[in-house]
């Protein structure tokens, strides 16, 4: 998606923030879930993780469009 819908002038940017993100957040979300399974137990932190997959699919719903071909 991000080759259709970016610039050819950009695309190498875009790439490398997608990218940035990506590792930011395999960096974060063991951090985050683990803080909140030690403070609150697991079944809080599964509950954490499930809303943020929540948010996400709403988010992508309402955002993401299928690229012009």
């Amino acid at each position: 998606m991000i080759g259709l819908e970016t610039p050819p002038e950009a695309q190498s940017t875009v790439f490398g923030l997608n990218a940035s993100s990506v590792a930011l957040g395999f960096f974060l979300g063991p951090l985050i879930a683990g803080s909140v399974a030690a403070t609150s137990g697991v079944p809080a932190s599964l509950l954490v993780t499930a809303g943020l997959a929540v948010l996400l699919a709403i988010l992508l719903a309402r955002g993401a469009r299928e690229p012009a071909r």
